[in-house]
C-alpha cells in the first residue's frame, strides 16, 4: 500500500493510504429494478436571468458525476478578505464523530418512516405566536401581485453533475453555477472538488449484493470503496456507524436511475451522497427530513441528490393546502460537523435545506417550491452560498423564509446562545418566479435572523426579491457586515419594503460594530451610530425597478445604464467579486447592489 496524493473531503484535509487498485468497487440491486417514474423537473440555472422555458422532456435519466483522478483530488479553502486566489489547505481530517448542542432531536424515525422533530422554533421579534415549523405569525399584510417567469430548459428530473459514464471529472456545481463567488472571511474551508479516484465501474457478480444492508452486514466496506446502486427502487438507505479513515461513495451507477425512500446517517463519517433520487412512496406523518445526518455524524457530502416531497412534486404550484399537509416533508435537516449540501434540488417541500452543525456548508443548491423555510444554518462557521430558493406557497399562519438562523443555548432555547462567523453569500431569493398562478403564493420574508445573538456574520452579493418586510433583517448583530446586496419589492411597487434592519436582540442586547453598505435596497433601516460601531453609508433605493434594473420581470437584476446604482458603491466596503464573480470596480467606484454592471 503506498500513499497517495492528498484527498480532501468536505472542507477537511485527508491523506488518502489506498490506491486505486486496493479499492473496490460494489454493486447494489434494486428491490424493484426498472424505470423509475416521476414528473419531469423544468431546467433552472442558478445564475440564468433572462431565459425562457423551454418545452419539458419526460425522462428520469441522469449522466452521474463519479470521480477524479488522484493527481486532482484537491481542495481549496475559502478566500480571505483580501486574497486574489484561493489557496491550498492541509488541515488535518478530524476523526470520530463531533456532537454539537442545540434544540433539535437527534434521534426518531429513519426516512419513510416518520414523525422525526424537525429543528426547534423560533420567535420573531416583530410579533406574533409561534407556529409549526419554527415560524411566526406577523402582523400587517402587503400588497402583492403580478408573475414573473423564470428562465431555463427542462432536464428531465435530472440535478446536475455533467460527467461521463467512463468516470471523468466531477463538476461539484452541479452544472447550475457559474459563479466563483465573493471572498469570505470565516475559517470554513469549503470544497470545491469531491471524489473517490477510480476507473469507470465494470459490474461484477461477485461484488454485487442484494441489498445495502447485505452489503454492510459483510463488514467488506473500507476507505476509498465506491458503492453504485443500480437501476430502479431500493427502499430507505439507513446508514448506522459506518465511519471510514478515507472517503467512501455511494452513488447512482452512471448511466442509470436509483431511487430512495430517504437517507438516514447515523454515527458514520466520510461518506459521499451522490446522484441518487430521493422521495417517499407511502405516505408518513409529519414533515420527516428526507435526507438526515445525525450530530453524532461528521465529514458527510451530500451531492446532486434529486429530492422531492412525492414524485409528482413538479406539479405543486397546482397544489391545494390539503395536498400540500399531505405532502408535508422536509427536504435536509444536516446536523453534525463538517457536513456539506452541494448541487442538490429540493422540489415542492416544506423546509429545504438546513445545516445545523459546525463548519457546515450549503452550496449551489435549488428549492424550488416550499411552504417552510428554503434554508437554515444555524452552526458556528458556516458557509450558505450560491443557493437559489424560489416559489413559496402559504400554507398555515407561519411567516416563511427564504434564509433563517436563530441561535441555541446549551438548553437549546432559541434566542440564548451566538452563532457565530455565518457567511450568507451570492444566494438568489424570489417569492414567485413560476409564469402559471397560484391562490396561495406566499409573502415571502428574504433573510431573517431574529433571534442572536449573531456574531461574525456576513451578508453579501445577495439578491432578495420578495413583497413582506423583511429583506435583510438581523437581531442582535456583533461584527458583522451587510454590503453589496439587493433587496427589491417583487410586485414592481415603489414601497419602503422589503427592507435592511438592524435591531437589538429582543432581550435588549444592542447590536455593535456592523458595517451595513453599498446595499440597493427599498429601505435602510439602520441609523449610524458612533457609539455602537455602526457604519452605514453609500446604501441607494431605487427609484423604480423597472428604470434600475435590467429585466425585473425575468428576475435579471443587473443595472440598466443609467441606474442610480452605477459607482455609488465605497470600495473600502465591497467585496472584491460580485454575484456572478465579476470583479469590483468596473468603473471609477463599485456599483450598490449585488451586481457589478458597469
Amino acid at each position: 500500500m503506498k500513499i497517495v496524493p492528498p484527498l480532501l473531503v468536505a472542507g477537511m484535509g485527508l491523506t488518502v493510504l489506498v490506491t486505486p487498485a486496493a479499492a473496490a468497487d460494489y454493486f447494489i440491486q434494486a428491490q424493484t429494478p426498472g424505470p423509475v417514474t416521476g414528473s419531469a423537473l423544468n431546467a433552472i440555472s442558478l445564475q440564468a436571468t433572462t431565459e425562457k422555458p423551454k418545452a419539458e422532456e419526460e425522462s428520469l435519466r441522469t449522466r452521474s458525476a463519479i470521480a477524479v483522478s488522484p493527481a486532482k483530488a484537491k481542495w481549496t479553502r475559502a478566500r480571505k478578505e483580501g486574497e486574489t486566489s484561493a489557496g491550498t489547505s492541509d488541515e488535518p481530517f478530524s476523526t470520530g464523530g463531533e456532537t454539537t448542542t442545540g434544540g433539535e432531536t437527534t434521534t426518531g424515525g429513519e426516512p419513510g418512516f416518520g414523525g422525526e422533530p424537525t429543528s426547534g422554533g423560533t420567535t420573531e421579534t416583530s410579533g406574533g405566536t409561534t407556529t409549526e415549523g419554527g415560524g411566526t405569525t406577523e402582523g400587517g399584510s402587503t400588497a402583492e401581485g403580478g408573475s414573473t417567469t423564470e428562465g431555463g430548459t427542462t432536464e428531465g428530473g435530472a440535478t446536475g453533475g455533467t460527467t461521463d459514464s467512463s468516470g471523468g471529472t466531477t463538476d461539484t456545481s452541479g452544472g447550475t453555477s457559474t459563479s466563483t463567488g465573493g471572498a469570505t472571511g470565516n475559517t470554513v474551508v469549503p470544497p470545491t472538488q469531491i471524489s473517490v479516484s477510480g476507473p469507470a465501474p465494470t459490474i461484477s457478480a461477485s461484488q454485487t449484493y442484494r441489498s445495502f444492508d447485505a452489503l454492510a452486514l459483510s463488514n467488506k466496506l473500507t476507505g476509498g470503496d465506491r458503492v453504485f446502486f443500480l437501476d430502479g427502487y431500493h427502499g430507505p438507505l439507513v446508514v448506522k456507524g459506518m465511519k471510514f479513515t478515507s472517503p467512501v461513495l455511494f452513488a447512482a451507477m452512471p448511466g442509470q436511475v436509483a431511487h430512495v425512500d430517504g437517507i438516514s446517517v447515523r454515527s458514520s463519517s466520510k461518506i459521499i451522497f451522490q446522484g441518487l433520487k430521493v422521495w417517499p412512496t407511502a405516505a408518513q406523518p409529519g414533515p420527516s427530513p428526507l435526507v438526515r445526518s445525525m450530530a453524532d455524524s461528521s465529514d458527510l457530502v451530500f451531492q446532486d441528490l434529486d429530492v422531492r416531497s412525492v414524485a409528482n412534486a413538479a406539479n405543486y404550484v397546482g397544489w391545494t393546502v390539503t395536498d400540500w399537509n399531505n405532502n408535508k416533508r422536509d427536504a435536509f435537516l444536516i446536523d453534525g460537523a463538517r457536513q456539506s449540501v452541494i448541487g442538490n434540488r429540493a422540489t415542492g417541500i416544506f423546509n429545504g435545506v438546513q445545516i445545523t452543525g459546525t463548519g457546515s456548508y450549503a452550496d449551489s443548491n435549488i428549492v424550488d417550491g416550499f411552504s417552510g423555510d428554503g434554508l437554515r444554518a444555524l452552526g458556528n462557521n458556516s458557509i450558505v452560498r450560491r443557493n437559489k430558493v424560489q416559489n413559496c406557497a402559504q400554507t398555515s399562519a407561519s411567516h416563511l423564509d427564504g434564509f433563517q438562523s436563530w441561535s441555541r443555548g446549551s438548553d437549546g432555547r432559541p434566542g440564548t446562545g451566538t452563532v457565530r462567523n455565518l457567511t450568507i453569500e451570492d444566494n438568489k431569493i424570489f417569492e414567485w418566479v413560476s409564469p402559471q398562478v397560484s391562490p396561495l403564493r406566499c409573502q415571502l420574508q428574504g433573510i431573517s435572523m431574529f433571534d442572536g445573538m449573531f456574531d461574525g456574520v456576513i451578508v453579501r452579493n445577495n439578491v432578495v426579491a420578495t413583497s413582506r418586510y423583511h429583506g435583510i433583517t438581523i437581531n442582535g448583530a456583533l461584527n458583522s457586515k451587510i454590503v453589496n446586496n439587493t433587496v427589491v419589492n417583487i410586485t414592481g411597487q415603489k414601497t419602503n419594503y422589503p427592507w435592511i434592519m438592524l435591531s437589538p436582540h429582543k432581550n435588549g442586547t444592542p447590536s455593535k460594530n456592523v458595517d451595513v453598505a453599498n446595499n440597493l435596497a427599498m429601505d435602510i433601516r439602520v441609523k449610524p451610530n458612533p457609539s455602537l460601531g455602526h457604519t452605514v453609508l453609500n446604501n441607494v433605493i431605487p427609484g423604480s425597478i423597472f428604470n434600475d434594473f435590467t429585466a425585473p420581470g425575468n428576475q435579471d437584476y443587473t443595472l440598466k445604464s443609467g441606474s442610480s446604482a452605477i459607482d455609488k458603491g465605497a470600495a473600502a466596503y465591497a467585496p472584491q467579486d460580485d454575484l456572478v464573480g465579476a470583479a469590483r470596480p468596473k468603473g471609477k467606484a463599485p456599483d450598490a447592489g449585488a451586481y457589478e454592471s458597469f
